[in-house]
């Protein structure tokens, strides 16, 4: 599970990282919104947060979430407005959706030097 944590953390960086551009607010911070589907995650996804918050004070995150049967209608809504959120969880089945319109970054760059032998999961 710690390492889980190290995993999810790290991502969590990663993503807050690209999307901090154009984020801030009047108060000088940089506000997020991090949707999920996924009522029973919420605690673990604001620890994570958390975590990064206080490594990162002018950062605020706001976790959100929408239940499952309405996440992707509203997620393509705020597509299709330009007002997605931040962050949030992406499916499987839907990554090409949004891959192909340019929704999601690339962020392959970032791992060139990871070891391809290392196993953290």
């Amino acid at each position: 599970m710690k390492k889980l944590h190290r995993w999810v953390t790290a991502v969590l960086a990663l993503v807050l990282l690209l999307s901090l551009a154009g984020c801030g607010s009047g108060d000088g911070k940089t506000h997020l919104v991090f949707q999920i589907w996924d009522v029973y995650q919420r605690p673990g996804i604001e620890a994570v947060c958390a975590a990064y918050t206080a490594l990162h004070p002018d950062v605020e995150i706001e976790v959100q979430v929408t239940s499952w049967s309405e996440y992707w209608t509203k997620l393509e809504a705020s597509a299709e407005s330009n007002t997605m959120p931040d962050i949030f969880w992406m499916h499987t089945n839907r990554l090409l959706y949004y891959a192909d319109f340019g929704m999601l970054a690339d962020v392959t760059d970032l791992y060139n030097d990871v070891d391809p032998n290392y196993k953290d999961l």
